[in-house]
């Protein structure tokens, strides 16, 4: 049996433009959380985030939230709220990462993902360990040490050290969240058959599913922002409707558009398709922030996170080269 409903020859096209899409979507994340958090702190920043993704799938929450919660067995319950959980502590992770160290940093880091995301699949999911997953993550935790340590060591490091170490920490944080969030998404694959004669279509029903997935991460990141908000650093710029046009966008675009369709392609797709998504992201991102907000990454950072890409591009040609089983259609 196929564990990859999507991954036939068939569906490569619509694999990689659903890849192309998230990237696009995604690009925006990184550069609108650092535009934000110049006015509003990183917990409210999230928060806004998730509040507009769930305000946006309220309809299909209305029409199929409850259908899809009874249809479900706890363990499929239990999975989705994890999921939801687990994403808005993520977004606070990668926000707080774009806030305090710096959106280059951040985005670079977060191009690590691939890695995790083949070793979750040979650690749950079975997947074969190779010798270039084994050397795309040496490649990968020498990109890290080189974007975040090399800051410390420097002597013309500023007294906002501490801020930076903060954010690089939650860079990195971000990174392990998504890794798990991944194993969750893929886990409630066997658990969305059940569904699937109650709520028709692939889309109407990621959808459904992801609604209650941002339910679940709005009131995590609304209790994040109730305790962590007061004890954060107070944005230097006030707010104007630019501020709130950006949370709006980062709900919209890389939230609604990319976070959900990222889910959909994650529970149907081989995780090579899935690794592909934070190269793209990370890509997009220096462009606009290069060309928008003057972002232009330090040479560490560009070391390290060529290093990084390195190290990814190994893991994803390895596993291209992998043979695999005939596909039962």
């Amino acid at each position: 049996m196929n564990p990859y409903p999507n991954s036939s020859a068939n569906s490569a096209t619509i694999n990689l433009l659903g890849v192309l899409v998230v990237s696009l979507a995604w690009g925006l994340g990184g550069p609108a959380s650092h535009y934000v958090t110049r006015s509003l702190t990183s917990s409210e920043a999230t928060f806004g985030r998730c509040g507009i993704a769930f305000l946006g799938l309220l309809p299909f929450l209305f029409l199929n939230g409850r259908k899809l919660w009874s249809g479900l067995s706890r363990k499929g319950r239990s999975l989705l709220a994890a999921s939801g959980i687990t994403l808005g502590i993520h977004f606070y992770f990668f926000v707080s990462g774009v806030a305090y160290a710096s959106l280059s940093t951040a985005v670079m880091l977060v191009a690590v993902e691939p890695v995790l995301i083949l070793t979750v699949g040979v650690i749950a999911f079975k997947e074969k360990l190779t010798p270039s997953s084994l050397l795309a993550t040496l490649a990968c935790i020498l990109g890290i040490m080189t974007i975040t340590l090399i800051p410390h060591l420097s002597q013309s490091i500023n007294n906002a050290s501490s801020t930076r170490g903060l954010g690089d920490l939650a860079a990195v944080l971000a990174i392990l969240t998504y890794a798990f969030y991944y194993w969750l998404n893929r886990s409630f694959q066997k658990e969305e058959k059940t569904i699937s004669e109650l709520i028709p279509g692939s889309l109407q029903r990621g959808f459904s599913i992801a609604s209650v997935i941002y339910s679940f991460a709005a009131i995590t990141t609304g209790i994040l922002t109730w305790f962590l908000s007061p004890h954060e650093p107070v944005p230097s710029v006030s707010t104007s409707w630019t501020t709130w046009a950006g949370v709006i966008a980062l709900g919209l675009i890389p939230t609604i558009l990319g976070h959900t369709l990222s889910q959909i392609v994650s529970r149907r797709a081989h995780p090579i398709w899935v690794s592909l998504m934070s190269p793209g992201e990370t890509l997009m991102s220096l462009l606009i922030g290069f060309a928008f907000l003057n972002q232009q990454p330090s040479s560490h950072e560009l070391i390290g996170g060529l290093m990084i890409l390195f190290g990814v591009g190994i893991a994803l040609y390895g596993e291209s080269r992998t043979p695999r089983p005939a596909q039962i259609q």
